[in-house]
């Protein structure tokens, strides 16, 4: 039986994208209280989250193998993510909601 060894970096990297879901919902936590309709500063960061979701699996894509299941977990993780994100931006905006 030989002993399999997985590179703590692969899972550190396979964590990048879920960084800005993180951040997306601490900030709407922290900031959604004291924003009000039409604060730029408290929506804006909110919207660059699910664009850098997309980059950040790009990046997964080009560079790990298997690109497959790359593939899989980014959609998996984008549509989970994208309701999260529009939810939280109507929240920090408080349009329609």
């Amino acid at each position: 039986m030989g002993a399999t060894h997985t590179n703590p970096l692969k899972w550190l990297k396979l964590g990048l994208p879920l960084i800005p879901t993180a951040f997306l919902l601490a900030w709407t936590a922290a900031v959604s209280p004291y924003s009000k309709y039409g604060d730029d500063w408290a929506v804006l960061p909110a919207l660059w989250t699910f664009p850098v979701a997309i980059v950040l699996h790009g990046y997964l894509v080009a560079v790990m193998r298997p690109r497959g299941d790359l593939l899989g977990y980014a959609l998996a993780h984008l549509v989970v993510l994208f309701p999260i994100w529009l939810i939280c931006v109507m929240k920090l905006a408080k349009d329609s909601f």
